[in-house]
């Protein structure tokens, strides 16, 4: 989670979704009273390029996976209500596999096959960081993670801030680099729409999707 007061906007990050290399890109922005939840270095065996994220303005209780309670609780309502928030989504059949190599480099004892994975172990869930308790959506952007900089080029023309490329992080655990749809089988994709079924729907995404022309994100109309 960032809260940038020098630019007036909410990042949270979602997992699995390029919040790592966002981060990194935006922190040498920041300005001194801005507010970072991570405290993250770069390292070479999950990194591609370098990158030292440092916490700031707030305790360790504020988490990296953060979302509108930790808002209110360290800048108030005022910031949720009037800044700019944005947050990145990912095809939820890809984010699963980028889950499961994440995890099998951290736990390789405890994570067997991908089907195994997906059918018996728990799956990211970042539903709550992306909608309300009426299911509807809280922030006001969502970047298509398919379209990364692109979308994160259209956040940085809405607060103001000078664009910058996005580094490339946390992408050596996935050592096969074969498309996504070549992981599964018919019980995991069930198995996978049913678990995301609203983002699924709500952000559009499919099964062996194609990235969808001219779309980079999304905004959120309020009336």
């Amino acid at each position: 989670m960032i809260i940038s007061h020098k630019y007036k906007f909410v990042f949270l990050k979602a997992a699995k979704a390029a919040g790592t290399s966002v981060e990194a890109a935006l922190y040498p922005l920041l300005g001194p009273d801005d507010v970072v939840s991570t405290h993250k270095k770069s390292a070479g065996w999950k990194d591609e390029e370098s990158y030292d994220i440092r916490r700031m303005n707030c305790g360790e209780d504020v988490k990296e996976h953060s979302g509108r309670e930790a808002v209110l609780r360290v800048a108030g309502l005022e910031v949720w209500q009037t800044y700019f928030k944005f947050a990145v989504v990912r095809n939820p059949w890809d984010m699963v596999v980028s889950n499961y190599w994440w995890s099998k480099a951290l736990y390789p004892k405890l994570v067997d096959t991908f089907k195994v994975f997906v059918m018996f172990m728990p799956l990211v869930d970042n539903r709550w960081l992306y909608f309300g308790d009426d299911c509807q959506p809280t922030l006001d952007y969502y970047i298509r993670f398919e379209r990364l900089q692109e979308g994160f080029d259209e956040v940085c023309d809405k607060v103001g801030m000078p664009r910058t490329r996005l580094p490339m992080t946390m992408g050596k655990t996935r050592s096969d680099k074969r498309h996504y749809s070549s992981y599964y089988d018919r019980d995991t994709i069930q198995r996978v729409a049913s678990q995301y079924a609203h983002e699924i729907r709500h952000f559009r995404y499919s099964f062996e999707e194609q990235q969808v022309p001219g779309m980079s994100g999304y905004f959120i109309r309020r009336p």
